[in-house]
């Protein structure tokens, strides 16, 4: 999994690897992933912070002026715009995947999963902010959400700016993101320490 991230160009085979990795934490549970957990991790930061070869090549490319030369009967602009709106696709698939991976992670291995969160949780924090499209938000808190449902424990240490998360996008009109934010408030009402 690593080498493929660190080397592949095509994002629609990371796509398929983290759904592999996926379908093999849920069918096996931890028996499937605990010894390979640090190099998943480790894969799972690399996408999240972009660093994948597959999502730099691209912008390292364009500020080399390195690229495919334009067809002749092609509009570079028209083709530079239907590339951006498939690595924008493309980009959401793989965020989505990741926090997939995550949710089934934790899933698996229960409080066993809460170090891993501890390098992953910050990851997700830059897909929150403002400059952000409105899908990654509601991914990133569908995912802590989740994680935080099938790693309990996480709670006390995660709870205080879980709930500042929550209550900054808690305004928002959109129907998507108000629904996690609920789903969100209710995992903390139900599981959360009562002291």
């Amino acid at each position: 999994m690593e080498k493929i991230i660190k080397e592949d160009t095509d994002k629609e085979v990371i796509e398929k690897v983290l759904e592999c990795v996926r379908d093999i934490s849920d069918l096996m549970g931890p028996a499937g992933v605990v010894e390979h957990l640090e190099m998943i991790t480790t894969s799972l930061e690399t996408l999240l912070d972009k660093n994948a070869f597959c999502q730099t090549r691209g912008k390292e490319a364009k500020s080399d002026g390195i690229g495919p030369e334009d067809d002749d009967d092609e509009d570079p602009e028209e083709h530079d715009e239907e590339s951006d709106d498939d690595d924008l696709d493309h980009d959401e698939i793989i965020l989505g995947n990741t926090t997939d991976v995550m949710i089934s992670l934790a899933r698996s291995l229960g409080n066993s999963f809460i170090p891993y969160l501890a390098r992953l949780g910050p990851k997700l924090v830059p897909y929150l902010a403002d400059e952000h499209p409105k899908s990654d938000k509601i991914m990133a808190i569908g995912c802590l959400a989740e994680v935080l449902k099938n790693s309990p424990q996480a709670i006390a240490a995660y709870f205080n700016d879980f709930m500042q998360v929550l209550m900054k996008h808690s305004t928002n009109p959109d129907g998507s993101l108000t629904r996690n934010v609920a789903y969100s408030f209710g995992i903390l009402v139900e599981i959360a320490p009562k002291e």
